[in-house]
């Protein structure tokens, strides 16, 4: 026991030395169920209601009833951005961003052991705009991402307490990137740049319930 609390002071203070080095961003949105967000997102081993089809789909023929479950989690984010060197501030104007879910989770009663479900989620999506004439304009003015997952998924209990289960899922995006151009016209304005895309990628969702 005392060699497992020096190994993870060892970790953490490694960590907390390198803490100038390390730097992140990202566009995972952890919004998939309103208990979920209450419960830390444990949904892969504790069952909330009809999001289990989101976290682990074998928990669904655990469920005790059919259910709808639809939420929206508005986000409000905005960053400041201080200059070094001239110490000008400037300033995002993101819009505010509404990730959502769609969980529809039906009990067989014919086979209580059965369970199956569809859930519509957005679990990576974000909008970075910045302000008109932002130093940095030249490298980005916004950034925009959404992706949606759509799983069907099956859930079958094996005994009275484990269960598996399984999801395809079907996903859809698009992205748009845009900035300006060190290219200036004759009325002070400069060139502006757009690049967007969308694609539909497949996976899967494979899930064991003990």
């Amino acid at each position: 026991m005392k060699l497992t609390n020096l190994v993870l002071l060892l970790v953490n203070l490694f960590f907390i030395s390198e803490q100038g080095y390390l730097f992140s961003q990202g566009f995972q949105v952890n919004f998939q169920g309103q208990k979920q967000q209450g419960m830390g997102c444990a949904g892969s081993a504790l069952i909330q209601d009809a999001s289990t089809l989101f976290y682990n789909p074998a928990g669904a023929s655990f469920a005790k009833y059919s259910e709808i479950n639809a939420a929206c989690t508005p986000i409000f984010g905005n960053v400041m951005y201080v200059d070094s060197a001239t110490n000008g501030v400037y300033r995002t104007e993101n819009p505010v961003g509404t990730p959502f879910n769609l969980y529809c989770l039906m009990k067989s009663k014919k086979h209580h052991r059965l369970a199956y479900g569809l859930s519509v989620t957005t679990p990576f999506g974000s909008t970075v705009q910045y302000q008109d004439g932002w130093i940095g304009r030249f490298a980005l003015t916004r950034l925009s991402m959404k992706v949606f997952h759509i799983q069907p998924s099956i859930s079958f209990k094996i005994t009275d307490n484990i269960s598996i289960g399984g999801g395809f899922v079907v996903s859809p995006g698009e992205v748009n990137l845009q900035k300006d151009l060190p290219v200036q016209f004759d009325n002070g304005t400069f060139g502006h740049a757009e690049i967007s895309g969308k694609a539909i990628g497949f996976g899967y969702n494979l899930g064991v319930f003990l």
